[in-house]
This record gives structure tokens, C-alpha cells and sequence, in this order.
């Protein structure tokens, strides 16, 4: 993956990627994902790197449910979720930095860099083909859109 994601992205950004990964312990996770573009694109999105989803969205086309992503990470907090100490309760209604979302959502230490790639993802709707699988509609970006929109541009 590195030869190709170095083709998209200059080396600073890159090294920034490597740095993030290094500084949050996810190496070994790194490594056992790297192979794979959608278990690739699920660990960018896990921990907010939009390169990442950038690259395996765009480059490797992969197939997405966006709105089940999108649903998933703004989620309603549930009995699960109250008794983790890693996450902190937020009231969205009084945050306008989570697009309006209502009631309270979990809060991790990637969520706000993980917000800004389901903006990107919801931004690639009207540039994708959507077909439907199952009761999943996946979208695919369309080729053709993505110099004409710079849409690697981030």
C-alpha cells in the first residue's frame, strides 16, 4: 500500500499519518489491516485518519455503506455505552461542531478527527454510484468525478 498511497499524498502527509500511528499504540493494528482496503478504510475511519479513507475510498474503490457508517458513529448512547470510562457523554444538541445531531453521542478521543471523515463520506454521496445489497445501499465513487472535483484534494 505504501508505494501506491505515496503516488496520492506528499511525504509530510504521509509522515503525519506514521507519527499518529505510532504516537496511539496502533502499529500492530496497522499492520494486520494494511493488506486489505476495506478492513483498511473500516481502521481509518475507527480512528479518524481521512487519508486513509481518501485512499481506500477513491483509489481502491471500495464499496461503502455510508449511511450505515454515518449511523454508526453518531449513534444514541445505549446502556453498553455509559459504563465506559474511555468515552465522555456529549450533549449534541448544544454542539454545533457535530452537525446537530440530537440527544447525546459517544465522545472518544478519535471523534473529532473521525467527524471530519464522515463529513468527507457524506460530501461523496452525489460523486458515487449506489447499488443496493441486501438491505445495504453501497456506493462506489464514479471515476470520472474524482480529478474533475479534486476530490483527493483534502
Amino acid at each position: 500500500m505504501e508505494s501506491e498511497f505515496s503516488t496520492v499524498f506528499n511525504e509530510q502527509t504521509i509522515q503525519s499519518i506514521v507519527n499518529f500511528i505510532h504516537e496511539h499504540g496502533l502499529v500492530d493494528k496497522y499492520l494486520d489491516v494494511s493488506e486489505d482496503p476495506n478492513k483498511l478504510f473500516d481502521f481509518g475511519m475507527e480512528y479518524g485518519l481521512i487519508e486513509i479513507i481518501v485512499y481506500c475510498y477513491c483509489i481502491k474503490k471500495c464499496s461503502v455503506d455510508i449511511h450505515g457508517i454515518i449511523q454508526k458513529y453518531t449513534g444514541k448512547v445505549d446502556s453498553h455505552n455509559d459504563n465506559n470510562d474511555n468515552c465522555i457523554l456529549v450533549d449534541s444538541s448544544s454542539n454545533t461542531g457535530l452537525g446537530g445531531l440530537k440527544g447525546q453521542v459517544v465522545w472518544d478521543r478519535f471523534s473529532y478527527r473521525r467527524q471530519a471523515c464522515l463529513n468527507y463520506l457524506h460530501r461523496m454521496i452525489k460523486f458515487s454510484k449506489c447499488s443496493k445489497h441486501g438491505q445495504k445501499f453501497m456506493y462506489t465513487i464514479v471515476d470520472k468525478y474524482i480529478d474533475q472535483y479534486r476530490l483527493l484534494n483534502l
